[in-house]
């Protein structure tokens, strides 16, 4: 990866870089390539959506933690080198550690625009923190 960059993501500074041609981050975990990109306003409806039922007893939102977090790494990881099929079926079979540090670093993607994480990544450079 050229241009390299840090963030710090559950307490780890993990390295990364921008492709510059489509605006994804390519992040190396445990030894395998992943690349993300932020997901769209209406991905995020339609993922909030497709995890929310409504509880038949008191007509409240009930969303299913479980099915969000699947959906959202399969709406924001592009490209994996160790995942065959980047499905929320494929996702369940991950080891529960690579799981939670994709998940962790698709919450990052997706928490500012690209704008931000740019002047955030230049503060951290002039010897400030990378915000995230």
């Amino acid at each position: 990866m050229s241009d390299q960059q840090t963030a710090q993501i559950d307490g780890r500074d993990v390295r990364y870089s921008v492709r510059p041609e489509d605006n994804t981050y390519v992040f190396v975990v445990d030894g395998g390539e992943y690349r993300f990109r932020q997901w769209t306003w209406g991905e995020k409806n339609r993922v909030t959506d497709a995890a929310a039922t409504a509880d038949p007893d008191s007509g409240l939102l009930r969303v299913d933690i479980a099915r969000f977090n699947e959906l959202m790494l399969a709406a924001s990881l592009v490209e994996a080198e160790t995942i065959p099929s980047i499905t929320p079926a494929a996702l369940r079979e991950l080891n529960p550690v690579l799981g939670d540090a994709l998940l962790a670093i698709a919450f990052w993607v997706n928490e500012l625009p690209s704008a931000e994480k740019k002047n955030s990544w230049a503060r951290s450079a002039a010897g400030g923190h990378t915000r995230i």
